[in-house]
């Protein structure tokens, strides 16, 4: 706390006159302004306590670099409970913390017109056309990281290890943003080649959905929404298969795991909590956005 002081006058009584001395007073240098960056609002996340779980698929489910099963421990830790917004990432753009992603561009056969940024009124829509740099900064700006890959299967699936994040029943529209027959229409419309999707399927997006318009049918029992759908999700672990007996061999740093499949997936497996895939970590491609992970609370 500044506290302000008020002048003080001293008088000296003197047995004589003494004449004035005029000094003159040396400038004051003023100092430089400076301006001070606000520190960003604490995101809204949720507290799991972690433990050792069940990691990966069982034998005759899921894709071989699913498997095998393994015992994985994860610490507790926070982690946001949706996935990062195109309004909450151009917060970090204008301090000067995070670079632009991929630009949206309205052109016909360019996959960039499926980039959320600069696209009008999808400003609640995940961010998209970030690389996994873009998605590390931005979570080191909130004071996070990116997730490693054992604590985002742990979110999605949790100590009872369930096959999709809100349980085991089948996914529904009522549950995840995948591609069904909206998801082809728009690919044609903006000559893409693209998947023609599921054909049984077909829920409200054609592209990503805003963060808070997604099935709360589709939450994890934790209160996590879109762990399975709408975009894949940046991980900070390095690619690698899984080893039997021994977790990991061979990572490559030049690769990330991405998790939670994606708005342009069209089969009902791609919710599963094993899905798992990667991407370059220069890739800026419409199809992945992020979530960050902190201290606990």
């Amino acid at each position: 706390m500044l506290c302000a002081l008020g002048a003080v006058s001293i008088v000296h009584a003197q047995t004589s006159p003494t004449p004035a001395i005029t000094t003159a007073a040396a400038p004051t240098a003023t100092p430089p302004a400076t301006t001070v960056e606000p520190a960003p609002t604490p995101p809204a996340c949720v507290t799991l306590q972690g433990g050792t779980f069940t990691m990966g698929a069982r034998d005759g489910d899921g894709e071989p670099e699913e498997r095998p099963q393994h015992n994985a421990f994860v610490a507790p830790f926070c982690i946001e409970r949706t996935e990062v917004t195109v309004a909450a990432y151009r917060a970090c753009v204008d301090a000067g913390r995070c670079l632009p992603p991929g630009q949206h561009r309205p052109m016909r056969g360019d996959d960039h017109a499926l980039c959320n940024w600069g696209r009008p009124g999808f400003d609640d829509h995940p961010v998209n056309c970030v690389n996994a740099a873009q998605a590390m900064a931005y979570c080191a700006w909130r004071g996070g990281n990116l997730p490693s890959e054992e604590q985002w299967e742990f979110a999605a699936r949790g100590h009872s290890s369930r096959r999709f994040p809100w349980g085991n029943a089948p996914p529904t529209p009522g549950h995840a943003n995948l591609c069904g027959t909206e998801c082809g229409t728009q690919a044609r419309q903006l000559g893409l080649v693209w998947t023609e999707g599921m054909r049984t399927w077909r829920d409200p997006w054609p592209g990503t959905a805003p963060v808070t318009a997604l099935p709360a049918a589709g939450n994890t029992p934790e209160g996590l929404a879109g762990m399975a759908g709408n975009v894949w999700e940046w991980t900070r672990t390095p690619w690698t298969l899984y080893s039997d007996g021994h977790g990991y061999q061979g990572p490559d740093p030049n690769r990330r795991v991405i998790r939670g499949g994606g708005w342009s997936r069209g089969a009902l497996t791609a919710a599963r909590v094993t899905v798992r895939e990667w991407r370059g970590v220069s890739y800026d491609g419409i199809v992945v956005g992020f979530r960050c992970v902190y201290d606990p609370r």
